[in-house]
């Protein structure tokens, strides 16, 4: 397991990347969908004249490190090396939860909206782990209009045997990204 640290540059490239698989695919969609926080930032910089939707659905953990804001300043002032196998403990723990239980999935009625007006949604997030997050935005949107065409992308895909594998991704080789947002990010 690996981490690489992507600045503003390096992650706009990458975004770059991802839409150059989707285009090459021929897959066209009409709606963006991304998943808040991560996939948002993603979604917006991989095709932004397409129409873009966010849906909110975040695993505990992460509101866990949000509720912590002291402990996350002390771990951005770290050295890269320390924050690096705190990510990759951080995602072994995760690794050992085998669980397939779905998120709650938390979307307004102008992302119903625009779901339902659409045929072709990509949905996005940053990072799939376990894909339970992936996973569950995915079948929100097909039990809100069943005859739309879902596919899925995002940067890195960080285990070997998710709920969900998305349709386009650039890493799938256990390896974590920290983005210019992540919560260990130097400041």
């Amino acid at each position: 397991m690996r981490v690489v640290t992507l600045d503003n540059k390096a992650f706009e490239e990458v975004c770059h990347d991802l839409a150059g698989k989707v285009v090459i695919d021929g897959y066209l969609p009409d709606l963006i969908v991304g998943i808040a926080t991560g996939g948002v930032y993603v979604s917006r910089h991989i095709m932004p004249s397409v129409p873009h939707a966010v849906i909110s659905c975040q695993r505990p953990s992460t509101a866990v490190k949000d509720s912590n804001k002291t402990l996350m300043n002390i771990v951005q002032c770290l050295p890269l090396w320390c924050r690096n196998l705190l990510r990759i403990a951080e995602a072994m723990l995760l690794g050992c939860n085998k669980s397939r239980r779905l998120p709650q999935v938390d979307i307004d009625k102008e992302c119903i909206n625009a779901i339902k007006a659409s045929k072709y949604i990509l949905v996005v997030d940053d990072a799939v782990d376990s894909g339970n997050t992936l996973m569950a935005v995915k079948e929100t949107i097909e039990s809100l209009d069943s005859d739309v065409e879902i596919r899925t992308a995002a940067i890195t895909v960080t285990t070997s045997a998710p709920a969900i594998i998305p349709d386009y991704y650039i890493y799938h080789n256990r390896t974590l990204i920290r983005f210019p947002w992540s919560k260990d990010a130097a400041k």
